[in-house]
């Protein structure tokens, strides 16, 4: 009954919206009795579930593999056959006739060689993978090797004997030796020690740069018979250096260079040839050479000078240079004044950071020849006859080993009077004696007064000054202290000091200091064997390929 009147109150209620509304009842569904049916969760066991579950062993797998990576076995061990051979103990799958290798035993052989690289042969694994007679990568290399430290001589079949092919044709691999050869065959050509030449008015100093010492000095002369040939001279038309001196009596001696320029080309060759051929033993074609010159040497002479060493000697690369930087590089120094007395010249040079300062140079035709006449006129004074060739090589040995300089001229004039302490004797070849005694500094002092011989130029230490006032004034004190004293005629005792108190006098306000050294007849050779010592110097060579394409005037261009 309660649900009757509940119906009939839903419907009256009903139509009675719809009027409010405007719609008609039956626009109004009444709600469907029936509940609406509810979609049940899916069960554990569905194919969801089947599909996370499948992920996450999946993911968990991966990490488990990076963890742990799958362990290999370095070496295979199949049950070992005693009697085998040792490539089918390890590889018993390659039991079989053909040459070819598979894959497994290569990565065997991989992982072997990776654990045991000294152990590891192929020839011991695979016999028939013997290299084959053309040179491989590793063989080139191996060449190279060879090749770097034994230069000399370079043979690449002493390393390499199957790679004497005998096919015409050439490989890859042997060009690039080939290649390699010649550029270390080059280099050995230019890797010999560079020999130096100190051309003087009187002496030949020669030897290689890596010695300390020049390996040869001899006189720079030129003999030739008086009176057609000599008996037993197998036909000898000159002699040169001791072989002339030697055979003075009979030849007549010719000196190729005068006042340090060369005057017969003819007889500096036969100079030149004397010291390669005889004196050094070397053959010229395998030595670069160093050779020194004046300063303001002709630019004709520098010329004829490369014309002759790459034309007639072929050498390899040379190099020219000024005397006087040199004698100043013997020092340890770039900056100084070098005075270099000689034979024939003096050169006065003042040279700043290893360049020469051409305005300022000065040069005196006072030297060793002039003070050898002086003293044998000297000498004669005193009632002997000294003219000969011989005689005068005497008197050359007396200067060199019994005159001095002085400390104060006028001071020693007059003890000489009174001492006999200063007379000394020299005792020829024959057993006679000559006896002197002031002549022994009197000699000398020509040096600083001139006038004795003729000379107005004033002597050594004014131009010493008069040089130095040339330059800069900034320079003018490194130079006073930095006087370097080279050749031959420096080695008068006592010059040192006489030379300090002239320019003291003439230069108050500054600091002179004389460098001496002990062998300075050498000190131009020295730095010549320094300067072609020295790795850098290598660029400065003129090469003969340089001389073949520009001519005799690349000495003007590279050497300055």
């Amino acid at each position: 009954m309660a649900c009757q009147n509940l119906k009939r109150f839903v419907r009256s209620s009903t139509q009675k919206v719809a009027t409010l509304l405007g719609l008609r009842p039956s626009d109004l569904e009444p709600i469907s009795r029936e509940p609406t049916p509810i979609t049940p969760l899916p069960q554990p066991n569905s194919r969801f579930r089947n599909l996370r579950e499948e992920d996450t062993a999946r993911k968990v797998h991966k990490i488990d593999k990076e963890a742990t990576p799958p362990q290999v076995e370095k070496f295979p061990r199949p049950k070992e056959d005693r009697t085998a051979s040792p490539r089918s103990r390890y590889h018993p799958e390659s039991k079989s006739t053909s040459p070819s290798v598979s894959v497994a035993s290569s990565r065997e052989i991989g992982v072997a060689a990776q654990y045991h690289p000294e152990r590891y042969h192929p020839e011991r694994y695979h016999p028939e993978s013997k290299p084959s007679p053309s040179v491989s990568l590793d063989s080139y290399r191996e060449n190279r090797v060879a090749a770097q430290y034994h230069p000399e001589p370079y043979h690449p079949e002493r390393y390499h004997p199957e790679s004497k092919s005998t096919s015409p044709s050439v490989s890859v691999a042997s060009s690039r030796e080939n290649r390699v050869a010649a550029q270390y065959s080059q280099e050995v050509e230019y890797s010999n020690a560079p020999i130096v030449i100190d051309c003087g008015s009187g002496y030949i100093k020669a030897g290689f740069a890596s010695e300390d010492r020049p390996t040869t000095v001899f006189p720079t002369i030129v003999g030739r018979p008086r009176k057609g040939i000599v008996v037993g001279a197998a036909g000898r038309s000159s002699y040169v250096g001791e072989g002339a001196q030697s055979m003075r009596g009979v030849l007549s001696f010719k000196y190729p260079i005068d006042r340090g320029v060369v005057t017969d080309w003819d007889d500096m060759e036969k100079i030149w040839q004397h010291c390669f051929a005889n004196e050094l033993c070397v053959d010229p074609q395998l030595h670069p050479v160093l050779l020194t010159e004046i300063p303001n040497n002709p630019r004709a002479n520098r010329e004829r000078m490369t014309q002759i060493m790459f034309e007639l000697f072929n050498v390899p690369a040379m190099y020219v240079t000024v005397q006087a930087i040199l004698s100043l590089l013997s020092t340890g120094n770039l900056t100084g004044l070098a005075v270099d007395s000689g034979e024939g010249i003096t050169n006065i040079v003042p040279i700043y950071e290893g360049y020469p300062l051409t305005y300022a140079i000065n040069k005196l035709n006072l030297a060793g020849k002039d003070l050898n006449e002086y003293l044998m006129r000297l000498i004669n004074q005193r009632g002997y006859s000294l003219s000969t060739t011989t005689e005068k090589e005497l008197v050359r040995d007396m200067k060199e080993t019994m005159c001095y300089v002085s400390q104060d001229f006028e001071r020693e004039l007059i003890t000489a009077e009174t001492r006999l302490s200063l007379e000394s004797q020299f005792k020829l070849p024959d057993g006679n004696f000559i006896h002197i005694a002031n002549e022994r500094f009197i000699c000398p002092e020509a040096l600083f007064d001139p006038m004795v011989l003729g000379h107005k130029t004033g002597g050594l230490h004014f131009n010493i000054n008069k040089s130095i006032l040339k330059c800069d004034r900034d320079l003018q004190r490194n130079l006073y202290k930095k006087i370097v004293l080279a050749g031959g005629n420096t080695l008068f005792p006592g010059i040192e000091a006489r030379l300090k108190t002239e320019l003291s006098r003439l230069a108050p306000d500054y600091t002179v200091q004389i460098l001496a050294e002990r062998d300075r007849q050498y000190s131009v050779w020295k730095g010549g064997a320094a300067l072609a010592s020295l790795s850098t110097f290598e660029n400065m060579y003129i090469t003969n390929q340089e001389y073949y394409e520009v001519g005799p005037n690349i000495v003007n261009i590279k050497c300055f």
